[in-house]
């Protein structure tokens, strides 16, 4: 089995780094800020793990070195090593992991892996942090569990790129203010809202939306604007996070029912598309668009969007029903 080096890597993913509590002095600050990262990065490398489709485990980013399947072998006996060796610890006798290792085989080991070190993490101090460190010579308890931080981080980066190049959404940290925020159940999310971006900011009934029509793309039922009733009406347009156009279920108080068109018949050449049709969707959908997160993480809502002014919004999500069976684009 390959045993890979912590050695010191450059990187820019400073959201793996979980700040210590900033109130009353915490005993052994620096320990219980390395235990809490460890703990956070292993639950998201975990969760990347089981994300990536099996058929995928043998994807490699562009020029890594390594693919997604052997980061993750690099990573069980890398940080098995370094736990033990940070507490000055024989590492307990683990089987190692196989290279034609599948996906079923390589997550457990992964959650063992992380589990391993968070038990022997447990009751790590503060105490000699300039003492050397015992997987190496030249380095000392300090640096290794910084060398470690920054080297779990790079390549959970990797991890995660390697997920969006196969259309997935890896699992992110979490801060601020988006508890009411749905989709957390894979990782948390790192944006805050914007302090003019309430959780939920349904508008007034009497309210409207319009949809500029043109080709190949998203189009109104040319029945003219969408016009809100109540807050649980057929109709509602929400104005938060996100700006959202949804459809509940089919009216029952004599309004008309109302439709978005979504022009599915030009799939993106060369790719395994195959053309649908125009399908109509009717109820239990939403459009909808979020501006822009900042360099700062803070996600800014239609509300900051300066009167008469157009921008660019940075995603849109338009849910349809296809034979019955509810897709998200």
């Amino acid at each position: 089995m390959k045993r890979i080096a912590f050695v010191s890597i450059l990187i820019a993913l400073g959201f793996t780094l979980l700040p210590a509590s900033v109130g009353g002095q915490e005993p052994a600050p620096v320990a219980k800020a390395f235990r809490e990262n460890a703990l956070e990065i292993g639950r998201l490398i975990t969760l990347a793990a089981d994300v990536m489709p099996a058929d995928r485990y043998s994807f490699r980013v562009p020029h890594a070195q390594l693919s997604f399947g052997e980061t993750l072998r690099a990573l069980v006996g890398g940080s098995e090593f370094f736990c033990a060796s940070i507490q000055n610890v024989e590492s307990p006798a683990r089987p190692g992991v196989s290279d034609t290792a599948g996906k079923a085989g390589l997550v457990t080991r992964v959650a063992a892996a992380f589990q391993l070190c968070n038990q022997l993490l447990s009751d790590l101090d503060d105490a000699n942090l300039g003492a050397p460190y015992a997987g190496s010579s030249s380095m000392t308890r300090a640096a290794a569990m910084m060398q470690a931080t920054l080297l779990w981080a790079d390549l959970y980066g990797q991890l995660a790129a390697a997920l969006r190049l196969n259309g997935r959404v890896p699992p992110i940290p979490c801060n601020g203010d988006i508890g009411m925020m749905s989709g957390c159940s894979t990782g948390y999310r790192v944006c805050r809202s914007s302090s003019a971006a309430p959780g939920q900011g349904y508008l007034s009934p009497g309210s409207t939306a319009t949809l500029r029509d043109s080709p190949y793309s998203i189009t109104s039922d040319g029945l003219g604007a969408y016009i809100t009733g109540g807050r649980n009406s057929y109709v509602r347009i929400n104005a938060s996070q996100v700006a959202s156009l949804e459809f509940a279920n089919l009216p029952t108080d004599g309004s008309p029912t109302r439709s978005i068109k979504v022009d599915l018949n030009h799939p993106v050449p060369g790719d395994i598309g195959v053309p649908l049709g125009v399908v109509a969707s009717t109820n239990n959908l939403e459009l909808a668009s979020q501006w822009y997160t900042d360099s700062s993480n803070v996600a800014h809502s239609i509300r900051d969007i300066p009167i008469g002014t157009t921008v660019i919004s940075e995603q849109t999500d338009i849910g349809v029903h296809i034979n019955g069976v509810y897709h998200v684009l």
